[in-house]
This record gives C-alpha cells, sequence and structure tokens, in this order.
C-alpha cells in the first residue's frame, strides 16, 4: 500500500515525457495539484504493479530452484507452499569443487541418474553462478573429457568474462546447455542474489505456470485476479491510500524437474 500526494512526483523524467507530448500543462507556471496528483497516482500504480511482477520472479524461481516456496505479506500469516520435491533431488558435493579431491565428473553424473530416476529424463540444461562455473571448467578431469578432445575443432564453453548484469550462456555439453546468471535483488533493502553463489542444478524441466488464486479483498468478491487495485480517499490528512493485491502461485510441470543445491564451492 503507498498513499498518493500532491508533492510526491517519484519520476522526474515522465514529468519531462508528459509536458513533450501535451498532458500536462507547459510554460513557467508550476504545475497544478490536479496534475501532480494525476501523476503520482499513475506513478505509483505502475511502481505497485512492478512489485507484485518482481514478487512473481521470485516465487518461480524459488520453486525451481527449491521445489517450494515462502508466501508473506503485511496483513496475512508468513505460509509455504511446499511441492514436495523428492529429497534425493537435493544434492551437494562431499568435496566442495576447486578443493583438493573434488570430483566434478562423478557428482554430474550421480546428478544425471537422479535426474532420469525421480525427474523422468536426463537434465537439457545447467543453471548456476559464475563462481561455480569458473571452478567447474578449471577442473582437470572435466578438462579431458569435454575441452581437450575438441582442441582446434570447435569450442564447447565460449571464451566469455563474467557478467554480473544478465544471463550468460557458457556453451554445452553432452547436449546440456550451460547458463550463469548473477543478478542481484533488492528486497525491504536487503540486496540478494537471484541464484546463490554456490548452487548447481541440473534442469530436465523448466517449464510451469503462474496460478492466480482468489482476492480475499470484499470488494474482489473471491476472484481469481492477477492485480487488484483500489484506492482510498482520506479525509484527515488529506490524501489517497492506493493498495494493490494479488496472489499468484508458481506451479511446477515437475516436482522434480531440477537436481542439486547449494555447497559447491
Amino acid at each position: 500500500m503507498v498513499t498518493v500526494t500532491p508533492a510526491d512526483v517519484q519520476n522526474a523524467a515522465l514529468v519531462t515525457q508528459l509536458r513533450k507530448f501535451g498532458v500536462i500543462a507547459t510554460g513557467s507556471n508550476r504545475l497544478s495539484d490536479a496534475d501532480l496528483l494525476l501523476i503520482d497516482q499513475a506513478q505509483k500504480a505502475l511502481y505497485l504493479r512492478q512489485s507484485i511482477e518482481n514478487r512473481k520472479l521470485l516465487i518461480a524461481r524459488d520453486v525451481l530452484l527449491y521445489g517450494k516456496t515462502t508466501f508473506a505479506s503485511a496483513d496475512f500469516p508468513k505460509y509455504e507452499v511446499d511441492y514436495r520435491r523428492n529429497p534425493a533431488c537435493n544434492f551437494s558435493p562431499l568435496i566442495k569443487w576447486g578443493q583438493s579431491g573434488a570430483k566434478v565428473l562423478d557428482d554430474m553424473q550421480a546428478m544425471i541418474d537422479l535426474s532420469i530416476e525421480h525427474g523422468g529424463s536426463s537434465p537439457n540444461m545447467i543453471l548456476t553462478s559464475s563462481k561455480v562455473f569458473n571452478a567447474m571448467k578449471q577442473d582437470a578431469a572435466f578438462v579431458a573429457k569435454f575441452v581437450a578432445p575438441y582442441a582446434g575443432i570447435s569450442v564447447p564453453l565460449a571464451p566469455t568474462f563474467d557478467h554480473k548484469d544478465k544471463a550468460q550462456f557458457r556453451g554445452v555439453v553432452d547436449n546440456i546447455e550451460i547458463w550463469t546468471y548473477d543478478v542481484q535483488h533488492n528486497m525491504d533493502g536487503a540486496a540478494g542474489r537471484f541464484i546463490p553463489e554456490d548452487f548447481f542444478g541440473m534442469i530436465n524441466d523448466a517449464n510451469g505456470w503462474i496460478a492466480h488464486c482468489a482476492i480475499q479483498n470484499l470488494e474482489a468478491f473471491g476472484q481469481a485476479l492477477e492485480f487488484f487495485l483500489t484506492q482510498d480517499q482520506k479525509k484527515n490528512p488529506s490524501s489517497i491510500e492506493m493498495l494493490a493485491e494479488s496472489s499468484p502461485l508458481a506451479i511446477p510441470n515437475n516436482k522434480n524437474g531440477l537436481v542439486g543445491g547449494r555447497g559447491f564451492v
């Protein structure tokens, strides 16, 4: 929920564009309170909607990586939705990659076997961080099996720098695409990563759906809406309160669609 006030205009660039297209008055006079109020309503409606869209991404991330997610809001207690991924799919190596004695190939083969046994098919994608990827590609046994035989013929792993602002395709080994993702997000003032730095997962099914559950607000009357926006005009203090509600739920196509976990580096 946010409060709309005439004096609170968050985005000067938006004001400039509105002036350019003649939506609001131009010239030396200040914007009227009505103009400011309209602008702030539009800005905060977009802000609330984008906040919900961002939360959907985190929910889908949780379901893909861990097979479960936690919901919480200012109005309702915290609760967990657990799709009961087979515990065997939660895999961590006995020795962290990059350390003496690490068995990268054995760990990956074990994960492939678990994917077939519990997920129904071999993995077709690897999702990890740049730190884990770099430890993997420097492993002597991995290089001997997947890199050295192709010397002078092809480049199975793309020679790239680590970019922390986007997803990176790193190459293909055994028909399995390798992707790294190091982008961070901010929630409640605390920075975090979409993919933990020590995470490595082999995916056989990344498909799923975003369902929308019934909105509890009386005005929504239990409808399963993607986004429900209401506003309430206050007299003391004089303001407009804008409320956005949504009840999304990420549903995996295959609850055992990923084998992996944390602790790889």
